[in-house]
Parts: C-alpha cells; structure tokens; sequence
C-alpha cells in the first residue's frame, strides 16, 4: 500500500524557516494548519509556533524548546536538538512561502485521497443509491482548499459519561476524597483515581479476589490519571499518597532496631564460625573430625542469620533493574507512584509496563 501524499523535506524546511524567520510565522499560518503536516511531531511544532506568534512572543529555537518543555512536549518532538536540525537544513528562507506550498497540496491531495476511500465504503454498504448520490454529492461541495467536515452529528444524550461515582468508595475514602478535590478545587475523578492507587499499594501482596473456583487475582491497579499542566495534579498526589509515606517511615522506625540486632547477631555468628573452622584447620588429626562438625554447624549457623531488609512501600521513576531488587526484597510487594508521567513510549512509563509484567504481585500506582 502507497504511503499518504506528505514532502517531509518540504515540512522540514517550513518549520526551520519559520524558525529562523518569526517574522514570517504570520503569513506562513494563512496557508497552513497544524492538521496539513503529514508527521504529528512536524504538526505539535508548528501548532506551538503558531501560538507563539499569536501570543507576540518570537518563535526562535530558545523560546520554542523552552515553550515545549514546559508543557511537557519537548521530548515528543524530538528535543532541542531536532530544532537546530530543522534550522541547519534550511536550503532558502526565502522560499519559505514555496515549501509551504507543497506541505497544502500533499494535505488537499490527502484530504482527496480520504473522500475516495469514504465514497468507496459508501457505495460498498449497501446504502440506497438515491441517498448515497445525496451524500456523495454533500461531501464533493464541501471539499476544497481550506474546507472542513460537517459538524459531528451527536449520538445521543447519553454520549457524555457519567460523574466519578466517590459515593460507592468506602466512607472515610469517599469524605477524603472529596474534601482534597473541594480544597484543591481539582476534579473529584483526580483525588479518587489516585486513593486506588493507595488502597491497592496498601492491599497488594495482602490480599487477593477470588473471582471464581480457582480463579483469583491480586488487587493490583495501573493507574493513569491525565490533566493539562498547572492542573493541580502535584497536590492532590501529595494529599492522597501523604499516609503511605507516613506508614512507610513508621515501618522504617520499626524495622531499623531488628536490623541492628540481626547485623549484629550475623557478625557474631561469622566470628564464631571464622574461629572454629581456624581451630579446625589447626588441629591435629585426633581432633580434627570434631572441630570440623564443629566448625560446619557454625557456619551453618552464621548463614541462617537473616538481616531484615528496610521497608519500602512506595518508588518512583524507578528502573526495571533496581524495581526487580526491590521486589526481592520487600517480598514481591511494591507500588511505582509519581505525579509525573510520560507519553506510552517513554522510558519511565516502559519501565512500569516492565515492572507490572515482572510480578503479578507488584502495585504500579498512578
């Protein structure tokens, strides 16, 4: 199958234009849209570009990467560094209006290329030929340049979801929840979306759900709460993730007197089998098989002295490598909890797909 009508040279060249010239983004806009650019990333670019210039801010390489960054879209983009290649392959500023140009005319040859394939599948359902003539002719009037698609026609009243239903969380969760979202002025959906993710940090490894017969599951949850940036989100996490971290320190508190106690009964116990097995080497031949039962019993000893590791409930951002120790170490429970999250294909939300196929018992949170 052809690829759809796109010049990525031509995108290339009007972006690292408009870059190198901002004073140009205003007559570039009248010609383009974000929607015309084949490659999404060349789209992202140019939408930021033309807000901007519509802010009466100068869209340079700086202002832009910091701009996107900002929002969280640099590394979508490519980085900083793709914008200096956009600039260096650059053939004429001056014909910046050209490329432009051919970046419409491949977006109105696709737009041609989409109306054969609905046409096509039009005339292939079955539908009556005098309503499928309507239509057909409904969409060739609408096409052309700068044209768009009629308004969506709305699929009922019921298309809209429902409100977050807080009032079947438990009591104490529903009335936490609530409050945090009436003193943050956030959505109710953000605070309760991440108090699952703490019930079930606090649940994993504890308990599981019979669903039928044999069949059970642990009560892990993968989480993803999305807002624009500024949305509070940061706040409402501390709230809500607050007493983890509190009972993670308790059980650090804890924990920390048995794990001196264990270090040292482990010195202990390797002093004492480092001492037998030194008596055992040196013994005469009469001797030797006792001190040598000896010895082996003290090392044997020494290696049954366990050192408790210190509690971890919660990690953040962590990678698969140190996610598995810790897993091993806190007995197969862990939960990965960050304000910050990435697009699909990036490192931190790859490392938490891996972390949740490693063990069934891990908790990634939101």
């Amino acid at each position: 199958m052809n690829r759809p009508a796109h010049d990525e040279n031509a995108e290339r060249a009007v972006i690292g234009a408009a870059l190198l010239g901002p004073t140009l983004v205003t007559e570039l806009a009248a010609k383009l849209n974000p929607g015309d650019f084949y490659h999404p990333k060349h789209g992202a670019l140019w939408d930021a570009i033309c807000r901007l210039d519509a802010a009466g801010t100068p869209a340079d390489p700086i202002t832009l990467a910091a701009h996107l960054a900002e929002a969280g879209d640099l590394a979508r983009v490519g980085g900083a560094p793709y914008l200096h290649t956009l600039i260096s392959e650059v053939p004429s500023v001056a014909s910046a209006g050209y490329y432009a140009d051919i970046v419409a005319e491949h977006a109105r040859r696709r737009e041609v290329s989409e109306l054969g394939l609905r046409l096509t599948q039009l005339a292939d359902s079955g539908t009556d030929t005098a309503d499928l003539l309507a239509t057909s002719r409904a969409l060739l009037d609408d096409t052309g340049a700068g044209a768009e698609w009629a308004p969506p026609i709305p699929l009922g009243t019921g298309r809209h979801l429902p409100a977050f239903p807080a009032h079947v969380l438990p009591g104490w969760v529903a009335d936490m929840v609530t409050a945090v979202a009436e003193f943050t002025q956030t959505p109710v959906d953000l605070a309760s979306s991440i108090a699952l993710a703490a019930l079930s940090t606090a649940a994993g490894g504890r308990a599981e759900v019979e669903v039928r017969g044999s069949w059970r599951e642990p009560t892990n949850l993968f989480t993803v709460v999305v807002l624009p940036p500024g949305s509070r989100k940061s706040a409402v996490f501390a709230a809500i993730t607050g007493p983890l971290l509190a009972a993670e320190s308790a059980l650090v508190e804890r924990t920390k007197p048995a794990i001196i106690e264990a270090e040292l009964a482990a010195r202990v116990a390797g002093k004492a089998a480092d001492k037998a097995a030194h008596a055992a080497a040196n013994a005469d031949a009469s001797a030797r098989d006792t001190l040598l039962a000896e010895a082996s019993a003290a090392a044997m000893q020494a290696e049954a002295v366990t050192v408790p590791s210190l509690p971890q409930l919660v990690a953040d951002d962590v990678t698969s490598e140190a996610a598995a120790q810790l897993l091993a170490d806190q007995g197969g429970r862990l939960a990965v909890l960050s304000p910050e999250g990435g697009s699909p294909r990036s490192p931190a939300a790859t490392r938490a797909r891996r972390i949740w196929r490693c063990s069934s018992r891990a908790t990634p949170g939101t």
